[in-house]
């Protein structure tokens, strides 16, 4: 009886400790997955910051590209 008993605690302990083992794993690859999202998220914000900051740019520099042309075509009616 008291061998049966043993083996039953050592069973109990051994399946506590891989239960232990394997949510101490899925844990670690949750909180890998959370910190890549976190990275993948950051990258995206930077490169759609840089993005709207070059439109921006491309924006002004089409103005001021109108701005000139609209000078220019003005000089040549008075030239005509």
């Amino acid at each position: 009886m008291k061998i049966i008993k043993h083996l039953r605690s050592d069973w109990f302990r051994y399946g506590f400790e891989t239960l232990a083992v394997i949510v101490g794993i899925l844990a670690a690859f949750a909180l890998e997955n959370w910190r890549d999202n976190l990275e993948v998220k950051k990258e995206e914000h930077e490169i759609l910051v840089n993005l709207l900051n070059d439109l921006k740019e491309a924006e002004s520099q089409s103005e001021k590209s109108i701005a000139e042309e609209t000078a220019s075509r003005k000089h040549l009616i008075w030239a005509n």
